[in-house]
């Protein structure tokens, strides 16, 4: 993660404002979105979630119409396309989802939203070989009722995710940046050459 470009900012948040960001090419992405609004969603009271897509979302909604069906013409979800900047949408949430039923990418979202200083309630698939702590850098919730809960303790309690947020950006820091990542990578080339 570019450490510099992803901060945290001192603007607070919509205070229930709920964020997902997943290309709506990766079908992954639609499975977890089908999973959220079919599942989660009517759990949750007074909330928004801000969708972003992802270039031609309606082209890949229509193509994988016989494998699911993903309802975003509901009350307070917003949809929105290819963004070429996702901090502003970072910065206006108050919490992002990564409720991800197959792991298949790179969950670089999960950690964009660590190193902006968000909390992340995720499933296990969502963060899968992250090594992230369970209520410490993320919110790990496998079921909807327990995501829901997850969710609407989390917004009802800023000071537990003031907490959260700092230890997910430490983590990020520490394990994640450039400069990290990029000294693991020469050692383990060093241990090859050897």
């Amino acid at each position: 993660v570019d450490l510099d470009r992803f901060q945290p900012v001192t603007t607070a948040p919509e205070p229930r404002r709920l964020l997902f960001i997943g290309f709506f090419a990766h079908l992954p992405n639609l499975m977890a979105l089908e999973f959220f609004l079919d599942c989660v969603w009517p759990l949750l009271e007074d909330v928004t979630l801000h969708v972003i897509s992802g270039a031609r979302h309606e082209y890949f909604l229509d193509f994988y119409r016989h494998r699911l069906t993903v309802n975003l013409d509901q009350p307070r979800v917003e949809i929105e396309g290819f963004v070429s900047d996702v901090r502003p949408a970072y910065t206006r949430a108050a919490l992002v989802v990564a409720p991800l039923l197959a792991s298949a990418g790179t969950n670089i979202k999960g950690l964009e939203a660590m190193a902006m200083g968000k909390v992340t309630v995720s499933t296990r698939a969502g963060i899968n070989g992250l090594d992230l702590a369970d209520g410490k850098d993320v919110v790990i919730a496998d079921t909807a009722e327990a995501m829901a809960a997850a969710i609407m303790d989390l917004l009802a309690s800023p000071e537990c995710r003031r907490t959260i947020e700092t230890t997910a950006r430490q983590t990020v820091e520490r394990n994640f940046g450039w400069g990290p990542i990029a000294s693991r990578q020469a050692e383990l080339y060093r241990a090859l050459a050897c």
